[in-house]
């Protein structure tokens, strides 16, 4: 009989509980990927239906429905996490950076901050029995918990060497591994026994596995993704290859984790996207690389977490969820495992489109809370997109590729563009005239494309044969141009891009550039690199922009201040022509490659994943009445009347179309009665509730969609 533990409605400072997905108190929103679309490092799973999951900058998830729907859960917190474990069906804890460490009492719905005696970084979490847990963590960092997490105290692991996993059998039998270690402990930790495993080459165990007292299965994070086997409990061990192929190009894909259900079946995850899978304790294993790019694109996957013999879930980058409920033979993606956005180009606050991977078009008239995919006709990647008209666009990635649409994006042609050069900027001045630029890194190669006659024919306007590729291209009108690229290469025309002249001297690689009016403009590049010129391009100097990340974008927007974006969820903001910069608060570490703000003053950026992440410039909360459009979050309104006998009415709103359920729980936590699931379709219902034959007392009313949950508590009184 499911129970969940009642909300304390008197917090203390330090508690933070669920919020609406679409109403965060930080003014900012994730459009897409939804729930979240920050990393996800951990996922665990109570029962059958209900499971977490945790990541980078406070992202937690939850379902309640075995994986298949996730809704948010809002910390307003920026602690990464790097585990996250049930201790039992009501408490749950979350652990990471710093030692912070977040306890749930009520199934993940609110989290308080508990101590944990340490400030370094916790990697893994384990419980076993009722209260009994244990977290490693960087410089050889162990801690115990008898009572639930409510304290915890430091033992003495005997190394000094990063813990990166742990695995317990039961309360005092268990094993840790790390830089070069694996370690072991029959006694509740009070000592722990270097198992002295030969790990050659000398490497990190990043993932762990204790399914009885006799195997032990524990994984490197080596290029061919070693395994070492012990099936006598730690005594002797058989060092195993998953035989990972490499990334083309020859990066390696390195295991991220591993979960066994039993001592024979086990799972594996890299970071580059591969599933692996053993049936004989770890010898042998099968790969599925469906998941995984040709090209380097790290933090793919990130956790595995076997549920049963059937139902397998693996968490990743960009708030990716994966279940499988065959054993691993086929994968449904429940969250996230979206294309990175790469450009981005909004004709109106309320209508945009965005370009990026694999060929990547999408569409959006409703403010960006809905995004329709569009046939780009192609899998190579679009790096920039343009519009010279309100249905007249350009788009341009690798391999030369540019495609042209007339109908708003219904239909996308691929036109001659004479080249094989990667594209990265397009520029269109008028309905006829346009520029593209790019060129080929291998060999320093840079060229900009002109059309006169709306993209049927592109010819070379420009290029170099060694100076780098040009990566950014913009016009202040008909005639004056200017581009930027490699090797700090800034090109300006003042004949519609018949002649080219350089400004050299800048030792950066420059992504991008834009131009407020015909005078003041902006190129940014590596290292935070930032250059204003207040002249037309004649002079540029130099401005300290704070960061040191690399910055992708930088545009004006129709209020004249300057937002340029760039890698690790970099931002900063201008608000004086790019003399002076600071720096926002993003909330997530995706790289971001493009932004829009509208008249409204909301900031949306795009980037890594599919990322689109909008925040509120002035302060205010980002809400679906703001910008009158329907979200995806739903309203549970109080009842009434309250107190109630014994007839009250139950209203609640749903956003968008969806799986929703309303339940009525009593004060100990039990489900007294369900007064619907299934679909239903957006809009406003009313519910008529009868507490006849019901005892006086505080009663529950629970709305849960696939985005949130909402309690409200309402008193019959007889």
């Amino acid at each position: 009989m499911k129970k969940f533990v009642l909300k304390i409605f008197v917090f203390v400072l330090v508690s933070v509980s669920i919020n609406d997905s679409l109403k965060s108190q930080t003014g900012y929103s994730w459009l897409q990927p939804a729930p979240t679309g920050n990393s996800l490092v951990s996922v665990d799973f109570i029962n059958k239906d209900t499971g977490i999951a945790a990541g980078n900058k406070g992202a937690i998830i939850k379902t309640t429905d075995g994986g298949n729907n996730w809704f948010s859960v809002n910390l307003n917190i920026q602690t990464d996490f790097n585990s996250v474990r049930f201790v039992n069906s009501f408490i749950c804890i979350a652990a990471g950076k710093s030692g912070k460490i977040y306890k749930s009492k009520d199934c993940g719905a609110s989290w308080t901050l508990v101590s944990s005696g340490v400030n370094t970084d916790i990697f893994d979490l384990d419980f076993k029995g009722n209260s009994t847990g244990y977290a490693v963590g960087l410089s050889g960092t162990v801690i115990k918990t008898v009572n639930k997490g409510n304290y915890w105290f430091s033992q003495n692991s005997g190394t000094s060497l990063p813990l990166y996993c742990v695995k317990f059998i039961n309360e005092n039998t268990g094993v840790a591994g790390g830089y070069n270690v694996i370690l072991k402990t029959t006694n509740g930790g009070v000592n722990w026994i270097n198992l002295n495993v030969n790990i050659s080459p000398v490497s990190g165990i990043t993932a762990i596995s204790f399914s009885d007292s006799l195997n032990i299965v524990a994984a490197g994070n080596t290029p061919s993704g070693d395994v070492y086997r012990s099936t006598d409990g730690g005594l002797n061990w058989i060092k195993h290859s998953m035989d990972i192929h490499r990334v083309f190009g020859g990066s390696a894909d390195l295991v991220r984790s591993i979960s066994f259900f039993n001592s024979d079946t086990g799972f594996a995850v890299t970071s580059y996207g591969t599933i692996l899978k053993t049936f004989n304790g770890g010898v042998n294993w099968q790969q599925d690389s469906s998941f995984r790019p040709s090209f380097d694109k790290t933090g793919i996957f990130e956790n595995v977490f076997v549920s049963d013999k059937n139902n397998i879930f693996i968490t990743g980058g960009g708030g990716t969820v994966l279940k499988s409920s065959d054993c691993g033979n086929n994968w449904i993606i429940k969250s996230g495992f979206k294309n990175d956005i790469r450009a981005s180009h909004f004709l109106t606050a309320k209508t945009g489109y965005c370009a990026g991977e694999k060929g990547m078009i999408i569409k959006t008239t409703d403010f960006g809370i809905n995004w329709t995919y569009q046939d780009s006709e192609t899998e190579f990647n679009l790096n920039a997109i343009n519009f010279s008209g309100n249905n007249t666009g350009y788009t341009a990635g690798e391999n030369g590729i540019i495609m042209k649409t007339t109908d708003g994006g219904n239909i996308w042609s691929v036109q001659k563009s004479n080249t094989y050069f990667t594209l990265k900027g397009i520029y269109f001045t008028d309905a006829l005239t346009g520029f593209a630029a790019g060129g080929n890194e291998s060999n320093s190669t840079g060229l900009i494309l002109k059309t006169t006659n709306g993209g049927e024919i592109w010819n070379s306007s420009y290029i170099n044969l060694s100076k780098g590729i040009i990566a950014s291209v913009f016009f202040t009108n008909n005639s004056n141009g200017y581009a930027c690229g490699a090797n700090g290469i800034i090109l300006k025309t003042t004949d519609c891009g018949l002649t080219w002249n350089e400004n050299k001297g800048i030792p950066f690689y420059l992504h991008a550039i834009s131009f407020k009016d015909s005078l003041n403009g902006l190129v940014c590049g590596s290292d935070g690199s930032v250059y204003k010129t207040n002249d037309g391009g004649l002079n540029w100097n130099y401005i300290k922009s704070g960061v040191y990340k690399n910055l992708f974008s930088v545009k004006f927007d129709i209020n004249g201040k300057a937002v340029a974006a760039g890698e690790q969820g970099t931002v900063i903001i201008s608000s004086n022509n790019g003399n002076s910069w600071q720096k926002k608060n993003t909330y997530t570490y995706n790289d971001l490659y493009s932004s829009y703000t509208d008249d409204n003053s909301f900031l949306t950026v795009f980037g890594s994943f599919g990322t689109a992440l909008r925040y509120s410039e002035t302060g205010n909360s980002y809400t679906p009445d703001k910008l009158s459009f329907e979200g995806k979050g739903a309203l549970l309104f109080q009842n009434f009347p309250n107190p109630f006998n014994p007839v009250t009415t139950i209203e609640y709103e749903l956003k968008s179309p969806g799986i929703a359920s309303l339940k009525i729980y009593d004060v100990s936590g039990k489900e007294f009665k369900k007064l619907f699931s299934g679909f239903r379709n957006a809009g406003h219902y009313s519910v008529s509730f009868s507490g006849a034959g019901m005892p006086t007392g505080v009663y529950f009313i629970e709305l849960i969609t696939s985005f949130q949950s909402v309690i409200k508590k309402m008193i019959l009184l007889k």
